[in-house]
């Protein structure tokens, strides 16, 4: 009976480089099991003296579990996926429909680095590797991280060119993959109280420029500085020279508005706030901003370690319209509801999670 155990143990050093579930025809398994033709001395030594405890150990209920556990193979490692976001209420609530949706999946997703910041920050951590996926617009993408000028061709008002186009520079120079852009357009815009625009007969953005000197334009720092952002409006409008511009958080521009420091404030065309605060979206009529539906940035290496990703994502993206954004925006900022909560309620909603 000794015999027999130790023979037995013997084996396993040249079985544990094959799956013992297959046979030596199955060409599946040939290059696993050619490592066992290979074994050294020194190996077949550590064998010897590791299942001499085997042997040692026979009589215990356990023994064949240790055995077991020598011939399985490694768990894949699998990343966590950084799933982020910048820092404005619409990016909030897709950032966690894109985490939900992971999750859903079974992927393992980290959402410590949500609410990351301006699109430089957004873009400067993915290319990094410091996240792995956030939202961005097209229209951002092409004017702001391609710094494409947004006059130089009218193929720039075209959402399909201009999603071609990002997502060939993405993978060309960043390894990134942009998915499909979601059927929504959160344009850029400039807002005023309709009491205001009306007294002053501004309804365009050429109205605006024309009289800006004697306004004052609630914006951000990012606004300031864009191509697609204040200084795109003086190249494409001219004029656009505010009195004074006042720089304020985005989260907090509307209020600034509500107490008077400003005339016109910049705004998202998907913002629950527009319309809460009875305000006129002035016309951009010269067509000057790019189309912005947001979809998916990854890391290549993200999707490579789990190709399920693009379906994933895109599923979300293709419920995503203007209204149904808008609706969720002002649940945040007007209802002052939990934008995950938010998040999860639409996700279920739409039949994307359980």
């Amino acid at each position: 009976m000794f015999v027999m155990l130790l023979l037995a143990a013997l084996a396993i050093p040249l079985l544990s480089g094959c799956d013992v579930g297959g046979t030596s025809s199955n060409t599946s398994n040939t290059s696993d099991c050619s490592k066992a033709a290979n074994i050294s001395p020194n190996t077949v030594a550590g064998g010897v003296a590791l299942n001499s405890r085997l042997v040692a150990q026979a009589g215990r209920p356990d023994s064949h579990l240790v055995a077991q556990q020598m011939v399985q193979p490694a768990a894949q490692n699998k990343p966590t996926v950084f799933v982020s976001s910048k820092n404005f209420t619409e990016e909030y609530i897709i950032g966690e429909m894109y985490a939900l949706a992971l999750e859903n999946a079974g992927i393992k997703v980290d959402r410590s680095k949500m609410n990351l910041g301006a699109t430089d920050i957004a873009q400067a951590a993915i290319v990094k590797g410091d996240i792995s996926l956030y939202p961005e617009y097209t229209g951002t993408s092409l004017g702001v991280v391609l710094k494409v000028d947004l006059t130089s061709s009218p193929d720039w008002k075209d959402a399909a060119k201009v999603y071609a186009k990002v997502k060939d520079e993405y993978e060309k120079q960043f390894k990134l993959t942009v998915l499909t852009p979601a059927p929504m357009n959160d344009t850029q815009a400039i807002a005023m109280p309709k009491d205001k625009a009306s007294a002053n007969n501004i309804k365009t953005l050429c109205d605006l420029s024309v009289k800006a000197p004697s306004l004052t334009l609630i914006s951000t720092a990012e606004f300031d500085n864009r191509s697609d952002g204040l200084p795109g409006l003086q190249k494409a409008y001219g004029g656009f020279q505010f009195k004074k511009v006042v720089d304020v958080d985005n989260s907090i521009k509307y209020d600034a508005l509500k107490q008077g420091q400003g005339d016109a404030v910049i705004a998202y065309s998907t913002e629950g706030a527009i319309a809460a605060n009875n305000l006129l979206v002035l016309d951009d009529n010269k067509h000057f901003y790019p189309p912005y539906p947001v979809a998916p940035v990854v890391r290549d290496d993200i999707i490579a370690a789990y190709p399920n990703i693009p379906d994933l994502l895109n599923a979300v993206d293709a419920k995503i319209t203007n209204d149904e954004i808008t609706k969720l925006n002002a649940d945040v900022d007007i209802n002052k509801k939990d934008y995950k909560q938010v998040a999860k309620d639409w996700m279920k909603a739409q039949g994307l999670i359980k």
